[in-house]
């Protein structure tokens, strides 16, 4: 597990990406919160295409749902398409992160509060760092933000042809 975490930060995937419908992806993610008894609701077109890995893109997601449902009560993924790119944004109403922060988060073992000691609930500070790697995998961007009402809101932004022009067919 940890080889792959590396390979992750490292950005040496050996998956080559293909299309997928990312909309029925993250519909499946917040499936499996629910039926893991949390409310995660999606938002956003029911279907739309990007060449990605889904595996990863799968991993980054539920890495910040998973950092949602840690820190907040109320955790929402929403997809926003144009024809060059899908935003992805995980957004949650805990506490969030203080601006001078946020770089640090980003980075991998930097875990979001200082005075928090290890136990079952406690991560390695990983989720962001990975999801980061992953979107800068695929020729994307991630951003944290404050979300509007409280709380953090992460934005994945990939290019819709998984960073390759795509040919007409």
């Amino acid at each position: 597990m940890l080889e792959s975490v590396l390979a992750l930060l490292r950005n040496e995937s050996s998956v080559k990406p293909t299309l997928v419908d990312i909309a029925a992806l993250l519909q499946m993610i917040c499936e499996q919160f629910s039926d893991c008894g949390y409310t995660v609701p999606y938002s956003g077109t029911k279907r739309a295409t990007c060449i990605v890995r889904p595996d990863e893109i799968t991993r980054a997601i539920t890495n910040l749902v998973e950092n949602g449902v840690r820190f907040g009560t109320a955790v929402r993924v929403e997809l926003s398409m144009s024809t060059v790119r899908a935003i992805i944004e995980v957004s949650d109403n805990g506490p969030g992160i203080l601006d001078g922060k946020k770089a640090a988060m980003l980075k991998p073992f930097v875990g979001g509060e200082d005075a928090r000691t290890m136990d079952e609930t406690t991560g390695f500070g990983l989720g962001l760092s990975i999801a980061q790697a992953i979107a800068t995998a695929h020729s994307g961007t991630s951003s944290l933000c404050d979300n509007p009402s409280n709380g953090l809101r992460v934005a994945i932004t990939l290019p819709r042809d998984g960073g390759q022009a795509i040919e007409p067919p």
